[in-house]
């Protein structure tokens, strides 16, 4: 099928399929498209109207999360009278992080995004300290992060992230990141141990306050 044969309005909805879904999904579109033009008269082609491929992602993204999480999004879960706070920040990253992942970070709201990235961000330290996590995915959103923990009112958390952030310099590409990682001298490397360890010795409950943080804009 020649893609530049078809209606303005399919071509453009195969246009925006081709930037938003996989491979796998774009052929399926294309199939799903000859079975359409089997079926309707030329003429008509023209006045159909397709769910947007952003707008598919979304409602699958949607239908997924409730097939694995019993809350419908983090505010229903926030707003549970019987989750413990050990439970609940369970139930948030599983709802942000299955989120991001089938719709990316884009796709999240301004408290999505912050759970996120404290979520991402404690779970990189604590497995390998300041440096996987600039080295990481998560480390192009340092700087969001560093707001973050500022909203929060997570001084000494903050003040130990923009110290690392002046050793690292990291930047918004991954790739980018992985290099800075390669080429860091000993002297940078020790100078992120010194400041993961006075993360660890003077460690703030970042999901507690950022769960306060979300309940008092709510």
């Amino acid at each position: 099928m020649e893609v530049s044969k078809l209606p303005e309005n399919m071509q453009q909805y195969l246009s925006e399929a081709k930037e938003v879904l996989t491979e796998k999904e774009y052929q399926e579109i294309l199939a799903d498209m000859q079975k359409v033009m089997s079926e309707f008269p030329e003429h008509m082609l023209k006045s159909l109207h397709f769910l947007s491929p952003k707008e598919m992602r979304q409602d699958n993204s949607k239908k997924e999360i409730a097939e694995t999480s019993r809350y419908q999004n983090i505010y229903e879960a926030i707003g549970a009278p019987d989750l413990e706070e050990d439970a609940l920040w369970f139930e948030l990253s599983e709802l942000v992080n299955k989120k991001e992942e089938l719709t990316g970070y884009g796709s999240l709201n301004s408290d999505e995004k912050m759970i996120f990235l404290v979520d991402g961000f404690e779970r990189e330290i604590n497995n390998g300290g300041f440096l996987q996590f600039f080295s990481n995915s998560i480390g192009v959103y340092s700087h969001e992060l560093l707001e973050v923990l500022k909203k929060i009112k997570a001084g000494e958390s903050y003040s130990l992230v923009r110290d690392a952030i002046g050793v690292f310099n990291p930047q918004e590409e991954h790739h980018q990141n992985i290099d800075i990682e390669s080429s860091l001298t000993g002297k940078s490397r020790d100078a992120l141990d010194v400041l993961e360890n006075k993360y660890h010795d003077n460690y703030q409950n970042l999901s507690n306050l950022l769960i306060n943080y979300i309940r008092r804009e709510s």
